[in-house]
């Protein structure tokens, strides 16, 4: 049904209410420096492997230095949205700072989980890393909707990108 509102209780044009909340929102999460967090858990994971770290399989280094690469893509991603935020076409780069830090959280937590296997869902302190992975695990799970679901997120990137030959 219709929703009755006075005319100073609309915010921007009748109609036009998607764009005052992708306005709004656009940077809400981007200041959330979860890049940060899954660097200082990699870091804390290998200086607590320490010899153990050389007899990791390749792949898993491999995977350690690409991890790395993204979360310093992601921190410039989420520098250069925060850089933009007088600009009113600057939601697209807000939503590309958002895909790729919530990749990397998935990324992350997978990675530890292989290099920890099971022992990645013990918790507490006597757990490696005091628990971090398991609680990171939990969190990365939930980060494609609790940051705007990463759907919504590249439609708007793919919406600005084409323009209107969408």
């Amino acid at each position: 049904g219709a929703v009755r509102v006075f005319p100073d209780e609309v915010l921007g044009e009748v109609g036009a209410g998607w764009q005052v909340m992708r306005e709004a929102l656009a940077f809400e999460r981007v200041g959330i420096a979860r890049y940060a967090r899954c660097e200082s858990l990699l870091d804390r994971m290998q200086a607590e492997l320490g010899d153990e770290w050389d007899q990791l399989p390749e792949s898993i280094r491999t995977r350690w230095v690409r991890s790395l690469v993204d979360l310093r893509v992601a921190r410039l991603l989420a520098y250069r949205a925060v850089s933009l935020q007088d600009d009113p076409s600057a939601g697209a780069a807000a939503s590309a700072a958002r895909i790729a830090t919530t990749t990397c959280d998935q990324q992350v937590a997978e990675l530890l989980f292989d290099i920890l296997g099971p022992s990645a869902l013990d918790s507490g302190t006597a757990a490696r890393l005091h628990g971090a992975a398991e609680d990171h695990w939990r969190y990365a799970q939930a980060a494609t909707v609790a940051s705007g679901t990463i759907e919504v997120q590249r439609m708007l990137v793919a919406r600005e990108v084409l323009g209107e030959h969408r």
